[in-house]
């Protein structure tokens, strides 16, 4: 039995069910299917420590929990080393970060940040910073302000003719932690968590999700940090492409001269594109929605 779905503008045929992901019914661009993973690749270009990687594959290794296997940016293999109920969750945790990650890069279509992703009035904001920095907790805040999310974590970005870059609807889910769920005045209670040996759940928000693909006004560069002074600071050219740069997702899966090609020219087309804001969280004491309010107001100046 399959799944069909769709994210990252990509119908995914799935042998794996996906409830994060929402349905569809279009011709499968992406197949998803159990079966055998070679041992290695016998070309690989790039190794890490647990992948090998290179232009038309990727292969990873998960200890205790399946073998991934990618080509040509249209397939993914499983081969799951524990088949049970529980190991199915983080099975999905990887196929969804990493692998499809990895399958992006090979087709070539999608510029992708480490960034969570909203979208109010037809313009598209991402929230990038590092692990910690409370993107998804921000993004999430400022939906109760009138934005929709466009996803949590990966913003997955395409480019038009007149290198214009549109953000692409990827997972309508937030993962968050307990206490950031409880900040936000939601109910933690009944949700599931991402993986077993892993605190942070899934949010879902179906209902606050938009299926469009919405050009990229700006990117909020989150510190992480309280500060005085402007909290948000515009980045001067260079300043905006070392952080496109840092902040890239997955980055050290792509391998070959052709996909860091279209990395760098992608990286610049972003940074002419776009107006690139470090932002950090105010002095001690601004809270959550003080901080979600003072970037409303501030998309709401944007320029086009």
């Amino acid at each position: 039995m399959s799944f069909a779905y769709r994210a990252f503008g990509l119908t995914i045929q799935s042998e794996i069910q996906l409830p994060l992901l929402q349905n569809d019914s279009d011709s499968p661009d992406i197949e998803i299917r159990y079966g055998k993973c070679p041992q290695n690749l016998g070309k690989a270009t790039k190794h890490g420590l647990k992948f090998e990687a290179n232009s038309d594959e990727f292969l990873l290794k998960v200890d205790g929990c399946a073998d991934y296997y990618v080509t040509e940016g249209k397939k993914v293999t499983i081969q799951p080393r524990d088949k049970s109920e529980s190991a199915e969750s983080i099975v999905s945790l990887q196929l969804l970060g990493p692998v499809i990650a990895a399958l992006l890069f090979q087709r070539e279509e999608l510029f992708l940040l480490h960034a969570s992703v909203v979208a109010r009035n037809d313009k598209a904001f991402a929230i990038a910073g590092r692990s910690g920095s409370g993107k998804s907790t921000l993004a999430t805040a400022l939906l109760d302000l009138g934005f929709q999310s466009l996803g949590d974590d990966v913003c997955a970005l395409s480019f038009d003719a007149n290198a214009r870059p549109y953000a692409r609807p990827s997972i309508p889910s937030a993962k968050l932690w307990k206490d950031s769920i409880e900040l936000l005045g939601l109910e933690p209670e009944g949700l599931k968590r991402i993986a077993p040996a892993i605190e942070k759940l899934h949010f879902p928000l179906f209902d606050r999700f938009s299926r469009v693909d919405t050009p990229l006004a700006g990117i909020y560069l989150l510190t992480g940090e309280h500060g005085l002074g402007d909290i948000l600071s515009p980045l001067s050219a260079i300043e905006g492409l070392s952080a496109i740069k840092e902040h890239q997702f997955r980055k050290i899966i792509a391998t070959g001269e052709s996909q860091q090609r279209h990395i760098f020219s992608r990286s610049v087309m972003l940074a002419n594109a776009t107006t690139i804001k470090s932002t950090h969280r105010g002095p001690k004491g601004t809270t959550l929605k003080e901080l979600a309010t003072h970037i409303l107001n501030d998309t709401e100046r944007w320029e086009r």
